[in-house]
């Protein structure tokens, strides 16, 4: 059988985005104007810039779980050295199809979710030996992660469902009055402007904004899951 996709380089291109998306909310947040009189922008522009900066990396953490998820699948070695389950795939295209369980299955015009942490770690401990290297770093940090996504939703469209889970996320980052404010326009760039602490459930002493503290998070989980070769 022919070598194995390489992986490497998803892990790349998945930090390049996410060190994008700090410069970018680092250099506008200083730009923040307090009231009319002042330069730079209005408050809810910043905001605005983070959201959408943040629903960026979002989708591509989700675009790293699926596109290390086949490779894996297909017999990657530059990164974790996975021990398969049920053998290895021809290649990428058929890791596609064995994972939707559809022969005719193309990623141009299909869409797999890796939304859900819990369902990936199952789909992960199906395919790979103790589900590494998913498992354990999404069971570990699954509530952030999850919340992560409820975020993410809430920039992108403001339906019911969608407000709802901002307030629970609101209440989950301790924001005051959050219950009273599920109503009353409280946009995500507020949470993610917040001060980052380890009781919302970042590792070690969180340093920063919540946003930031994220962006660090899934920079930890895409080492873990693709590390480094050894020297």
């Amino acid at each position: 059988m022919a070598r194995g996709p390489e992986v490497t380089h998803v892990r790349i291109w998945f930090l390049a985005s996410i060190e994008s998306a700090k410069l970018l909310c680092q250099e506008v947040e200083p730009l923040r104007r307090v009231n009319a009189t002042l330069g730079g922008l209005p408050s809810e522009h910043v905001d605005r810039i983070i959201e959408l900066s943040f629903m960026g990396v979002v989708a591509d953490w989700e675009s790293f779980l699926e596109q290390t998820f086949v490779r894996y699948m297909a017999g990657a070695t530059d990164g974790f050295r996975t021990e398969l389950r049920i053998g290895r795939c021809k290649d990428i295209s058929h890791a596609y199809k064995v994972l939707s369980a559809k022969p005719d299955y193309d990623p141009q015009d299909h869409v797999l979710s890796f939304r859900s942490p819990q369902k990936v770690a199952a789909l992960a401990r199906l395919f790979f030996h103790e589900g590494a290297p998913y498992a354990r770093p999404l069971a570990t940090h699954g509530r952030l992660l999850s919340l992560a996504f409820d975020l993410r939703d809430r920039v992108a469209h403001s339906s019911e469902k969608s407000t709802r889970r901002l307030g629970n996320a609101a209440e989950h980052f301790s924001v005051q009055g959050a219950g009273a404010l599920r109503s009353r326009g409280y946009r995500v760039g507020h949470i993610l402007c917040l001060r980052a602490n380890t009781r919302q459930g970042f590792d070690g002493s969180p340093s920063g904004t919540v946003c930031g503290a994220y962006m660090g998070l899934f920079s930890s989980l895409a080492m873990e899951i693709v590390p480094p070769a050894a020297p």
